[in-house]
């Protein structure tokens, strides 16, 4: 052991004990070792780690008011990292193997402590417990990079999944519908003609809208998104979207309402909340039967804007709320005009969101409709 000061815990409820295991410290380590603070039952000795750090617990598992293992467990709980000895009697050392099968450091029997043996105990205690706490530093180091493989795998996944079905089955639509009118073209009433164009026009809109959303999440993944906060004007860019997005509704006979406090100054990347209001706008009519009615809402929140996208529609089940936002699951499901979509817009919203320094979430009632919430900081007075 090396000549820093130690502070050590002993948790003793006979004086006598005390006393003795005290001489036997001051004997094995010098009396100018360090500190011995010393508490007699658990709620007092649970109370001082919840306040302080030792670098060594000695226990005695017999207190007035806790007997056994159970008194090991409640202080290894709320000792964090600090190595613990526990003191036991000859009778009772099967009760302390089991409480270093749990986690502590060492045992010692109590008449047979020496000032040798318990220096030993508590130096070897002591590394023991850095190695330990190294350990388990290591693995939640291999366990986060694990999870981040994880997801880095699942990102990749939804990527190649994209790119092999949702990206390239539109364009057989397109092709096959587009040959239709090529072959027929003079057969093909107008009536016909029209609504194969249409279905020709929706397939082009629905591969541009998630190439789009493709490119900027994929961008965002590769760093290659640059992020460029500045304060602008919320209701500026609000109602510029409302305007955009007001003719898609009006198709489906969706009302759109704007209901934004005038001059709402926000500090975000304004191309960013630009894609989280036509993300969430989008989804709103996909979900959303005809007759039914949106509402876009901007309001100061504290030290943030809450933006609220508010509509009466079909909602959630909660199977599809628990998907919401993950990558490694597919959330896709079909609008009421039987829409497509591959979840991707409300992830990037949610990436876009969190980078801004905001938060997204939701509330959704089956067959009652959904609000999705997100936050952004007002810009600086």
């Amino acid at each position: 052991m090396d000549n820093q000061k130690l502070t050590i815990l002993l948790v003793e409820d006979s004086a006598i004990t005390a006393r003795l295991v005290t001489e036997a410290i001051n004997e094995g380590l010098g009396n100018d070792f360090g500190t011995i603070e010393r508490t007699e039952d658990l709620e007092t000795t649970l109370s001082l780690l919840a306040a302080k750090v030792f670098d060594v617990i000695l226990l005695d598992l017999g207190l007035p008011d806790s007997f056994g293992i159970d008194t090991f467990r409640s202080v290894y709980q709320k000792s964090g990292k600090m190595p613990i000895v526990v003191f036991t009697g000859n009778d009772d050392q099967q009760l302390a193997l089991q409480a270093v099968r749990e986690g502590a450091q060492d045992y010692l029997v109590k008449g047979t402590v020496s000032g040798n043996l318990l220096s030993r105990t508590i130096g070897y205690a002591i590394e023991r417990g850095k190695i330990k706490n190294e350990l388990l530093s290591v693995q939640e180091q291999l366990m986060k990079r694990s999870e981040e493989l994880e997801l880095l795998n699942a990102t990749k996944d939804k990527f190649f999944s994209i790119i092999a079905h949702d990206l390239k089955n539109p364009f057989y639509s397109i092709i096959g519908l587009a040959d239709i009118v090529i072959n027929d073209f003079h057969e093909l009433s107008k009536d016909d003609s029209l609504s194969y164009i249409q279905s020709i026009r929706n397939s082009a809109q629905y591969s541009y809208e998630l190439l789009s959303n493709l490119l900027e999440w994929a961008n965002m993944q590769t760093g290659r998104l640059k992020f460029n906060p500045v304060s602008f004007d919320l209701t500026l860019t609000a109602s510029k979207s409302y305007n955009l997005m007001k003719m898609t509704a009006a198709k489906k006979g969706i009302e759109l309402e704007l209901a934004v406090e005038d001059e709402l100054a926000v500090y975000a990347d304004e191309n960013m909340i630009n894609t989280v209001l036509r993300n969430l706008v989008t989804n709103a009519i996909k979900f959303t039967n005809e007759g039914g009615k949106i509402i876009v809402r901007a309001e100061r929140d504290g030290g943030k804007a809450l933006i609220s996208i508010i509509d009466n529609g079909i909602g959630m089940s909660e199977k599809i709320k628990e998907k919401i936002f993950r990558i490694d699951v597919s959330s896709s499901t079909r609008g009421t005009a039987n829409e497509r979509g591959t979840g991707l817009g409300l992830i990037l919203c949610k990436e876009f969101i969190e980078e801004n320094g905001g938060n997204v979430w939701f509330e959704s009632e089956q067959g009652k409709g959904t609000t999705f919430y997100f936050t952004v900081p007002l810009a600086l007075a």
